[in-house]
């Protein structure tokens, strides 16, 4: 259990949180229930991360953003009606907020859905969704 200020801690979860939990589109609908906490006591023994920054911030984010994709995939897996596991990755992006609203426009498309249901590999609903 790393030992992290309650600030590094913070600053880490969100930008995991960002790029996992918060880009899940199961039924398209925001749950009123959803929630990720994240405790850590330090009984690991490491030196304290006390800054959002440095080396060992980064590392223990990285580490804490690949939990986060990871168990944000498995929850999407396991949602409601869920038949496929869908992750959209988008490149050549003129820069990281256009992605993330391309990538968001894909997988909250109705059509794209029921393409991907249905196993019809359709570019034409891709580009619909890009508008």
């Amino acid at each position: 259990d790393a030992a992290v200020s309650a600030r590094a801690l913070d600053a880490a979860l969100r930008r995991a949180v960002d790029v996992s939990f918060n880009m899940v589109s199961i039924d398209g609908d925001t749950s009123t229930n959803d929630m990720c906490a994240v405790l850590a006591d330090g009984l690991a023994g490491n030196p304290e991360i006390a800054e959002p920054s440095g080396a060992d911030f980064e590392a223990f984010a990285a580490a804490l953003t690949g939990l986060c994709v990871r168990f944000a995939r498995m929850l999407a897996k396991d949602g409601e009606g869920a038949s496929r596991l869908l992750v959209c990755e988008v490149t050549g992006a003129k820069d990281r907020q256009n992605a993330r609203l391309a990538a968001r426009a894909v997988v909250h498309s109705t059509l794209f859905k029921a393409a991907m249901a249905g196993a019809d590999a359709n570019w034409g609903r891709v580009l619909c969704a890009l508008g």
